[in-house]
């Protein structure tokens, strides 16, 4: 995906493509060389008719089990779809 700076295919990143929608898919990019503890990013979205991207993100890193945390991640969205089904 291009930005409208054109630069965001020039930096390493991940893309995932959906198999069944060929059209839609999202992009993750560094912004800057790692730093200890965190990493800045883009991310990038599309589907057709819609292009999203958010500048500015960031995430820590820490000693805590991924696994743990993940699980808790999915009980509070599954917690907050039956919240909003309600």
């Amino acid at each position: 995906m291009t930005s409208s700076d054109g630069a965001i295919d020039d930096k390493p990143g991940v893309s995932v493509r959906f198999m069944d929608n060929a059209p839609v898919g999202v992009r993750l990019s560094a912004t800057q060389p790692f730093d200890e503890g965190c990493v800045h990013y883009v991310v990038e979205a599309w589907a057709p008719g819609l292009t999203v991207r958010i500048d500015e993100g960031a995430a820590w890193f820490w000693e805590a089990d991924l696994a743990a945390f993940l699980t808790e991640l999915a009980a509070d969205i599954q917690h907050f779809f039956a919240e909003e089904s309600q």
